[in-house]
């Protein structure tokens, strides 16, 4: 019997192949413009997190009161000193705006003209007054170095620092610390740099890290 009504069902068809074609045909394209109007896939893991929830309703307040911070992607640069840290930012933020087909804007944020001319407002009163002090002291060789910004200039600094230029002993002692690892990486080819600044921050580490945001279309 169930044989005998697919046998029949299956005639049926046949005998109107191009009306069941049309209306698969109809029904296909029915669905396709269903699902693509009506069903997605969100990779974002923050939307699986209930929008009611205290925490999460602040965030999506946030992102709508500060678009500007949504769609971002933040690289965090480490490098051997402040200095290499600096040029790999600029080097990384020049790339990036090079592709408007897939980053709206690049920015490195310690690079920024108005933090590199005000950058000394956000420090605290006593570090500040701590680096005035060092910069204060090294005055003269700062001045040595920018007359004659090459190694006659630095041996003579260095010359006025071993004659008791009135530099403190740990300070020369890190300076010539670093002249001795460059030299020593230049003679077995690999890169070396000295970030002058090390010789007036006592965080060596400072600088080191830095922060790269991108904002994708």
């Amino acid at each position: 019997m169930q044989g005998s009504a697919f046998a029949s069902w299956t005639r049926h068809i046949q005998r109107h192949a191009i009306a069941v074609l049309a209306l698969i045909g109809a029904m296909t394209g029915l669905a396709a413009w269903y699902t693509a109007n009506n069903l997605a896939i969100k990779t974002s893991t923050a939307d699986m997190i209930a929008a009611d929830i205290p925490f999460r309703a602040n965030a999506i307040a946030f992102d709508a009161a500060f678009p500007q911070f949504s769609n971002l992607i933040v690289a965090v640069i480490d490098a051997p000193d402040a200095a290499a840290a600096s040029a790999a930012a600029r080097s990384l933020a020049t790339r990036l705006q090079l592709r408007p087909d897939l980053f709206i804007h690049a920015q490195a944020p310690q690079a920024d003209p108005y933090f590199r001319r005000n950058g000394l407002l956000f420090m605290a009163i006593a570090d500040l007054e701590a680096l005035a002090d060092r910069l204060a002291r090294g005055a003269p060789f700062l001045a040595a170095l920018a007359y004659a910004p090459n190694l006659d200039g630095l041996f003579g600094v260095l010359d006025q620092m071993l004659s008791g230029g009135g530099v403190d002993p740990a300070e020369a002692a890190r300076l010539l610390d670093k002249i001795s690892d460059i030299a020593e990486a230049q003679a077995g080819r690999r890169p070396g740099n000295f970030a002058w600044r090390a010789l007036f921050d006592p965080d060596t580490k400072g600088g080191r890290r830095q922060l790269e945001i991108a904002f994708f279309a």
